[in-house]
């Protein structure tokens, strides 16, 4: 459920939870800078847009702490660590919307809002080459 793996991260990693919240209210801000005077809001892609961005680091929790805090310069081996969190967040999220919460249970029944919201998790960091090196690790 949502507000469980919120818990988690704000238990697990401060900034990463206070990062992740400025994320999704900044992609809905520039969602709503969007629209014209004229067009409707479109309620799902602003719900989307807004659990994207409090989700979009959520693998940060498979990541240790200190590594995650690290002062100074973050050395090539950690940051080979670090950059694996897009993909720990595109399986959350993919297990996430599995669910039968009322949060997740619309997205276990729309392939194309599951793929916005998934994919969107996923792409965030991440070039087209990175994600088709890593398309065997995903599944």
């Amino acid at each position: 459920n949502l507000m469980m793996m919120l818990f988690v991260l704000y238990g697990y990693h401060m900034y990463t939870f206070e990062h992740s919240v400025d994320v999704a209210i900044y992609a809905c801000m520039l969602y709503l800078s969007t629209i014209s005077d004229n067009n409707d809001i479109d309620k799902k892609m602003f719900i989307d847009l807004f659990i994207c961005g409090l989700l979009h680091d959520i693998g940060k929790i498979a990541i240790p702490v200190d590594i995650l805090d690290e002062k100074g310069e973050t050395s090539s081996e950690d940051w080979e660590i670090i950059k694996r969190h897009p993909i720990y967040s595109f399986k959350i999220v993919t297990n996430l919307c599995k669910c039968d919460s009322k949060i997740f249970k619309e997205y276990k029944n729309d392939v194309s809002r599951r793929n916005r919201l998934t994919y969107g998790v996923l792409l965030h960091h991440r070039s087209a080459e990175d994600v088709k090196d890593e398309s065997n690790t995903i599944e």
